[in-house]
């Protein structure tokens, strides 16, 4: 009898392993489906995103070089409409259309040390992301996670813009403004990773854009606040942005919980399931559960 009648019909398959899960499933395993608390959450996170964006181009109002006019109309007067600079004009021929302290460069008469010492606090600014780049980079990951290093970021930048409002000179406020710079570096990246980490997959492309639109609320309200401080000192518009973004981070370190992605990676599996049980799932709670209320306030 041949061999191949007596082979079965049906032949056994070893079973193929079972995939293992993803992070993001895990996520949705711990701490459930998105709810309006947990978007609510990630669009508060992601208005850090307007802090940041004032502190970048608050230096366009607080370092313009101002306008200025001739006194007098006398005709044996040095100064004339014709001149570029006044610079080599005489004392008194001359005065600024808005009083002095509205910049910088008109405050510490900037405007004829050179055009290098303008730029310089501006290219501190920068060179302090430069640096926050390189030094700060991994602690997001690694020590701080997202929150504690977003809260620290937002802090420092705050109080580096309160001081800054009483630089003494232009030497120590390039010195803020490179500390100021040095701060901000992550809030960028830890806005951004930490809103979408709080929410489901399905949600992460709608918080990553409310980002970018508290980026350009905090772009385009620095227009109107300086118009509204037109007449005031350029320290005004650090304290205007500054001691609000340091209200944000208390109100943040409170309301705001750690991304859960970081804690199941870091093998904090408990933590990560108590993501949802902050002060906006206690209150949801007690609101769906009518006993809940009466028990508490029967105690």
């Amino acid at each position: 009898m041949d061999d191949t009648a007596a082979a079965p019909l049906l032949t056994s398959h070893k079973a193929k392993p079972a995939k293992a899960p993803s992070i993001d499933d895990m996520i949705e395993t711990y701490i459930g489906a998105t709810g309006g608390m947990q978007l609510l959450k990630a669009v508060l996170v992601a208005f850090a995103w307007a802090f940041d964006a004032q502190q970048v181009f608050i230096s366009v109002f607080t370092d313009a070089e101002p306008p200025w006019h001739c006194v007098g109309s006398s005709a044996n007067s040095p100064c004339s409409p014709a001149t570029a600079s006044p610079c080599a004009l005489p004392p008194g021929t001359w005065t600024w259309d808005r009083p002095a302290e509205t910049s910088v460069v008109s405050e510490w008469a900037l405007g004829c040390a050179g055009r290098a010492l303008i730029s310089l606090p501006a290219s501190s600014f920068f060179a302090g992301c430069l640096a926050g780049g390189f030094l700060l980079t991994t602690l997001a990951d690694s020590l701080l996670g997202r929150k504690k290093m977003l809260v620290f970021s937002l802090v420092s930048m705050s109080i580096a813009g309160v001081l800054t409002a009483f630089a003494p000179n232009v030497w120590a406020y390039a010195a803020l403004r490179f500390v100021a710079g040095l701060a901000r570096s992550m809030i960028g990246t830890c806005t951004l990773v930490l809103s979408t980490e709080l929410v489901g997959k399905r949600w992460r492309d709608m918080v990553s854009v409310a980002a970018f639109v508290c980026f350009t609320v905090g772009f385009a309200s620095l227009p109107a606040l300086a118009y509204a401080l037109r007449e005031a000192s350029w320290r005004s518009m650090y304290l205007w942005t500054s001691v609000p973004c340091l209200f944000y981070a208390i109100l943040l370190c409170f309301l705001a919980p750690e991304s859960p992605r970081w804690l199941l990676v870091r093998r904090r599996k408990k933590d990560a399931t108590a993501t949802g049980a902050g002060v906006f799932s206690t209150l949801r709670t007690m609101w769906e559960r009518p006993w809940a209320l009466r028990r508490l306030t029967a105690c």
